[in-house]
């Protein structure tokens, strides 16, 4: 039986996919803000690792301040990967600036790369539990990626080197086994047409 918990996460998103078959299987989908760890599914992760469950997948879907800041949260109290202080995580799946660069064949104008270098340089800024709602977050996609290596977390196959896209070919086993003929004959079209 597949469950699935959606956070408050004010204009955001922060879900916990659970499989409770014979093999569990915990993916967190999103962050929302600082708010949506500390108040919402800190404790449900704190319950799962109780249970002697994990998170067998992280994924930040993209760098909005809505969907990493309770990532980034999250990813700065649990601390390092070998020793969590909440919950033990076995991959993450998060393309930053470090993943951009680690791909190697990709051109960056100089302005472009001036912003990027600017977001890179930013390390954790200070978040507090209110975050002023702002739309593109490079800074956060930033931190969480400096978050992730500092833990030592295994973070898109290796060290967030490696970005991750469907038109590239993820390379990557997803812990939950998918159906996608049963997705394309039950998902909207417009999301079918992007599988």
């Amino acid at each position: 039986m597949v469950k699935i918990r959606m956070y408050p996460a004010k204009n955001g998103d922060a879900f916990l996919v659970l499989e409770t078959g014979q093999a569990s299987t915990a993916i967190l989908i999103d962050g929302g803000y600082g708010e949506t760890f500390h108040t919402y599914f800190r404790g449900d992760l704190k319950a799962l690792a109780a249970s002697g469950n994990k998170l067998d997948l992280v994924i930040a879907s993209h760098i909005d301040a809505d969907h990493v800041v309770g990532l980034l949260e999250f990813f700065k109290f649990n601390g390092n990967a070998s020793t969590p202080s909440l919950i033990e995580v076995d991959s993450v799946w998060h393309n930053s600036v470090r993943s951009i660069y680690g791909k190697g064949s990709i051109t960056v104008g100089s302005e472009d790369l001036f912003i990027l270098q600017a977001a890179a340089s930013r390390g954790y800024p200070a978040v507090s539990i209110s975050e002023t709602v702002r739309e593109i977050s490079a800074g956060e996609g930033s931190s969480l990626g400096a978050a992730l290596l500092a833990g030592n977390y295994h973070w898109n196959e290796g060290e967030g080197r490696r970005s991750l896209s469907a038109d590239v070919g993820l390379g990557v086993r997803c812990p939950v086994p998918f159906d996608h003929k049963r997705a394309l004959r039950i998902a909207p079209a417009s999301f079918a047409a992007t599988l």
